[in-house]
C-alpha cells in the first residue's frame, strides 16, 4: 500500500489541477465519501452530528460532508469558531458522532488556542469519532501527537494514507484507518512513495521446491556471534535462518564459548575459533573466520559478541574482508559505531538491523533524536552507508539505498523481550542465502518475524513471550504468506 506524507500530499492536489481536476472537484470527493463513511456507521435514530470544521482544506471537507449528512436527513451541530464551541457546549453533550475537520496534514506547530480545548473536549467526551484524512493535530510525517491530537474511532484517508497513521504512536490515534478514492488521477504520482510493507512486495521470492532438493540448493548461513557470557544469542540466530529455510547454518563462537554450550538442537553445526583471554572473538579468530565463510552464502555479525575493545578489532578487520551478504547486528553495530565508514568499503551487499539505542551510536545522536526523526534518520542511514536499513521497534521500518522506505505493520508488545532480534536477523540472512536481494530479505524477513509472533501471542499471550516461541511460528506465518492469492 502506497503511504504519503504531508509534500506529497500537496503535491497529490497540485498535480491533479494540472490533469485538469480542481482542489474544488476534490473536496467535494472528498466530502462526500466521508458522509458515505459515517453513514455506514450511524443510525436516523442517533443524535446530531458534531462537525468540527477549520480554516483549511480538512474544514472545506468537513462542510461537504455535513451538507451531504443533512441532505439524509441527520441532524448536524456545526462548531466552525470558538464562539460556536463554547456557547454550544450543551448541544454537544447531546451529539452522537465527531466529525473531525479541525486541521489537515499540513500542520506543523503546536497545537494552540480554542481548537487544542476543542481537541481535548473531544477526546474526554467518550463520543465516537470520524478524522478527515488525518486526526487533527497528529503530524502527517511523524506519527506523533503536536501538542495534542484527536483519538479517533475512524480516519478516512482521502486518496492515499498519511505516514502519520501508520508509524507509532500515530496508529493509536488514527483508530480503524481507510482510504477513499476522492479522484486523484492515475497520472498524478509522487517520487519515491513510502509503502505500508504487505506481501507483495516479497511474495515472488517464496518458491516452491523441487522434489530432486538438495540442502545446498538451499544455502549455508555463518552465524559469527556469541561469547563466553553470551552464547545463545548466536544460536537464536542460527535457528532463525534455519527456520526460514536456509540448508545449512554454521554457528561460529569464540572456543571458550563452545565450551560452555549446550545447545537443544542438532541441526545448527558449531564451529569454535580461538578466542582471547576473555572468552570472545579478537584479531587471532580472523583467518580461521574467514575460512569458514568460504563458498557460503550469507553471514550474521554480532549478536551476542560483546563490546571489548579485541572484540571491535575484530569486527573491524573482517567486515571489509567478507565478500557476502552481511546482516550486522547488536554489537557488530557497536563495534563500528565510530567507523562507520567501513560499510563503504563492504564488497558485498550489507543489512544493518540497529534498535534505536545502536542507530543513536552510529551516529553520535542521543536516542530520544532518533525516535523523533525514524523515518528521514532510516532513509538517511540507508543512503549514506548504500545498506538496506531495518531500524527496529514497534512498526519498524525498512529503508533501502535508492530511497524507498516500508513500515511494518506486524508485530506486537510481546515481542519486546531478549533474543528477538538475534532471531530476526538470521532470518534476513536465511531468505538472502535463498538467494533472495538483501532488499528483499529484509522486507521478507521483517514481516515474517512480525507475523510469527503475531500468530504466537494469539495462542499464548503477549505477557511471557519469547524469542524461541516465535522461531516455532515461522514455517506457519511462511506457509500463511505462500497461501496469499
Amino acid at each position: 500500500m502506497i503511504v504519503v506524507n504531508s509534500q506529497q500530499a500537496r503535491e497529490l492536489d497540485h498535480q491533479s489541477e494540472q490533469c485538469g481536476v480542481s482542489t474544488a472537484q476534490l473536496m467535494e470527493n472528498a466530502g462526500k465519501c466521508v458522509a458515505e463513511a459515517l453513514m455506514r456507521r450511524i443510525h436516523h435514530k442517533e443524535g446530531p452530528v458534531a462537525v468540527f470544521v477549520g480554516k483549511g482544506n480538512n474544514g472545506g471537507d468537513a462542510l461537504v460532508a455535513a451538507n451531504a449528512l443533512a441532505l439524509k436527513k441527520f441532524q448536524i451541530l456545526l462548531i466552525q469558531n470558538e464562539n460556536d464551541f463554547h456557547s454550544k457546549k450543551k448541544e454537544l453533550e447531546q451529539t452522537s458522532w465527531i466529525l473531525d475537520g479541525l486541521l489537515g496534514t499540513g500542520l506543523k506547530g503546536e497545537v494552540k488556542g480554542w481548537m487544542r480545548e476543542a481537541i481535548e473536549w473531544i477526546n474526554a467526551s467518550g463520543k465516537k469519532v470520524l478524522s478527515i484524512d488525518i486526526p487533527s493535530g497528529l503530524s502527517a510525517d511523524k506519527g506523533i501527537p503536536l501538542g495534542v491530537a484527536v483519538r479517533a474511532t475512524v480516519t478516512v484517508a482521502l486518496g492515499f494514507v498519511k505516514l502519520g497513521s501508520v508509524l507509532s504512536p500515530g496508529l493509536e490515534f488514527s483508530g480503524a484507518v481507510e482510504c477513499a478514492d476522492i479522484g486523484i488521477p492515475k497520472d498524478a504520482k509522487v517520487s519515491l512513495p513510502y509503502h505500508l510493507l504487505e506481501p507483495l512486495y516479497f511474495k515472488k521470492n517464496i518458491k516452491p521446491r523441487s522434489n530432486e532438493s538438495h540442502k545446498k540448493d538451499f544455502g549455508h548461513v555463518v552465524v559469527i556471534a556469541g561469547s563466553e557470557k553470551m552464547p545463545g544469542s548466536g544460536f537464536l540466530s542460527s535457528m532463525g535462518a534455519l527456520r526460514t529455510g536456509a540448508g545449512l547454518v554454521t554457528y561460529v563462537v569464540p572456543k571458550t564459548g563452545f565450551e560452555k554450550f549446550d545447545p537443544q538442537y542438532a541441526e545448527v553445526m558449531l564451529a569454535p575459533v580461538p578466542a582471547e583471554q576473555e572468552g570472545c572473538f579478537g584479531q587471532e579468530s580472523v583467518e580461521a573466520v574467514l575460512k569458514l565463510c568460504e563458498n557460503r552464502q550469507a553471514v550474521v555479525l554480532g549478536p551476542g559478541l560483546g563490546q571489548s575493545s579485541q572484540t571491535k578489532a575484530f569486527v573491524k578487520a573482517l567486515l571489509p574482508r567478507l565478500k557476502i551478504p552481511v546482516v550486522l547486528d547488536a554489537d557488530g553495530l557497536n563495534a563500528i559505531a565510530l567507523d562507520t565508514a567501513l560499510l563503504k568499503e563492504r564488497p558485498a551487499p550489507t543489512v544493518l538491523t540497529p534498535h534505536p539505542g545502536e542507530m543513536a551510536s552510529l551516529l553520535g545522536w542521543a536516542t530520544d533524536e532518533i525516535q523523533k526523526a525514524r523515518v528521514q534518520v532510516a532513509l538517511d542511514a540507508a543512503f549514506l552507508w548504500q545498506c538496506a536499513v531495518v531500524l527496529k521497534g514497534f512498526r519498524s521500518l525498512i529503508a533501502t539505498p535508492d530511497g524507498r522506505l516500508f513500515v511494518n505493520p506486524t508485530g506486537n508488545p510481546g515481542m519486546a523481550t531478549a533474543g528477538m532480534g538475534d532471531v530476526l536477523s538470521g532470518m534476513i540472512a536465511g531468505l538472502i542465502a535463498q538467494g533472495w536481494s538483501a532488499d528483499a530479505a529484509s522486507m521478507g524477513g521483517v514481516y515474517l518475524h512480525g507475523l510469527a509472533g503475531d500468530m504466537a501471542r494469539e495462542e499464548m499471550g503477549e505477557k511471557g513471550l519469547i524469542a524461541s516461541d516465535v522461531l516455532g511460528y515461522v514455517p506457519k506465518a511462511i506457509r500463511l504468506v505462500e497461501g496469499l492469492s
